[in-house]
């Protein structure tokens, strides 16, 4: 029957999820709301094309930590590159990213280095 057995998942298999990472640019934030009132709720990214940073979404996914973190230092974080994972494509035209998470920042990357590849 395959990893599956009378509908329910077998202790020997798991199911994963792949996704992709990209490096954006961090162009600004949103409101936290509830719990995260008075943080920030999501960093807004970027990325450059035809030589212009052209907004391309949001993320948050961030700890806790990374969230107080982020919302510390705001200012400085404007224009910084962080590394984002992504479930594939949105729309029609394919050029939003699916559930957009926070990975990391990349201190090792500058900005002019996140391009938008098509």
């Amino acid at each position: 029957k395959g990893p599956y057995t009378n509908g329910r998942k077998t202790k020997s298999w798991y199911k994963l999820k792949k996704h992709d990472t990209a490096d954006v640019v961090s162009s600004g934030f949103t409101s936290g709301k509830g719990k995260f009132k008075n943080m920030i709720g999501a960093v807004k990214f970027s990325q450059i094309k035809d030589g212009q940073f052209v907004a391309r979404g949001q993320c948050s996914g961030m700890t806790d930590e990374e969230r107080q973190w982020f919302t510390d230092n705001m200012s400085t974080l404007i224009g910084q590159v962080m590394e984002i994972k992504y479930w594939g494509m949105t729309g029609r035209d394919r050029k939003g990213f699916r559930h957009p998470n926070f990975v990391t920042m990349r201190v090792d990357k500058l900005p002019e280095e996140c391009i938008w590849d098509e």
